[in-house]
């Protein structure tokens, strides 16, 4: 199975592949142009993810969403509406993609998974250690907000919640 974790925002996307459970590639979506308005980052974030999509044809796609609270310093206050929008068109991008797939490929599911979920209140730094320490081709100096961290551990928290599901219903 080909699972694609995405962490959205208005400016950058993380994202991270992984083939049958393995890490296969990690990266960052980025605006065309610097200094674009936030509908032309996020409609270049949305063509570029577009062009994974058609390129890796995944079989689930996870996406973090705000499905809680999603920030508690006051500085990000402002920018909440900004970046709930931004996912909501990064998540609807993969439902449209999922809903429109050729019949010779594979279904694809789509989840949103809150990020007080899969951090477990963990800070940013310390999932990005983490994540180094798992990965050793990841670099923290090139990730700097850390998304592509997030990214790969939203992917490893969906993985191993479908185990936990996978084996309740072997039990049940």
């Amino acid at each position: 199975m080909k699972l694609l974790s995405l962490d959205p925002s208005s400016t950058i996307c993380g994202y991270a592949i992984f083939n049958d459970r393995v890490l296969a590639e990690m990266g960052r979506i980025t605006p065309d142009k610097r200094g674009e308005s936030a509908l032309g980052r996020v409609r270049s974030i949305r063509r570029q993810l577009l062009d994974l999509l058609l390129e890796q044809y995944p079989e689930a796609i996870v996406v973090e969403g705000m499905i809680e609270r999603q920030y508690t310093r006051k500085d990000y206050a402002t920018a909440l509406p900004l970046c709930g929008w931004a996912m909501g068109v990064i998540y609807g991008t993969c439902l449209t993609y999922a809903g429109n797939l050729p019949v010779d490929k594979p279904r694809c599911n789509v989840a949103v998974v809150g990020n007080q979920q899969w951090t477990r209140g963990k800070p940013k730094k310390e999932r990005q250690t983490v994540t180094a320490f798992q990965f050793p081709s990841y670099d923290p100096s090139q990730d700097s907000g850390g998304d592509i961290a997030d990214a790969i551990e939203i992917g490893l928290w969906w993985l191993a919640a479908m185990d936990r599901q996978d084996r309740i219903l072997l039990t049940s």
